[in-house]
């Protein structure tokens, strides 16, 4: 299940879908940072991987303090900082993508046509009436 919307470029004005995962979907998504493309992680391939930083944060002696009070520290995304590791790893782990860029997490969504970062989400209903 996704929650995709529509997008109208606008710099040539393509028409077209943005992939998004619908809430509560158990996957990762990253977008190339030269193309746009999506790709999924799921889940059960990340464990390893998140399972893996954690280790390797237990094991550091001299770790930045991650919590202040109650509070952890967050950081402009509002995510804890301590997952920025796994973030890391998580891209490396989705490698290239064929047009030579790399998967991002914060990548933006691009127009197919064009590759402009240029675009509004539209009322596909609207679009297609």
């Amino acid at each position: 299940m996704n929650s995709n919307s529509f997008s109208v470029c606008r710099r040539c004005g393509h028409f077209f879908e943005v992939e998004n995962p619908a809430p509560g979907d158990k996957v990762d998504l990253l977008r190339c940072n030269r193309c746009g493309r999506t790709r999924y992680i799921p889940f059960e391939e990340t464990t390893a991987l998140l399972e893996q930083v954690a280790a390797e944060r237990r094991s550091r002696e001299n770790f930045p303090l991650e919590f202040m009070g109650n509070e952890m520290l967050l950081d402009s995304n509002g995510e804890p900082r301590w997952l920025w590791g796994f973030y890391r790893k998580l891209e490396e782990y989705a490698g290239e993508c064929t047009c030579g860029g790399s998967f991002r997490r914060h990548a933006p969504p691009r127009c197919p046509q064009c590759g402009s970062q240029d675009i509004d989400t539209c009322d596909a209903e609207a679009e297609l009436h």
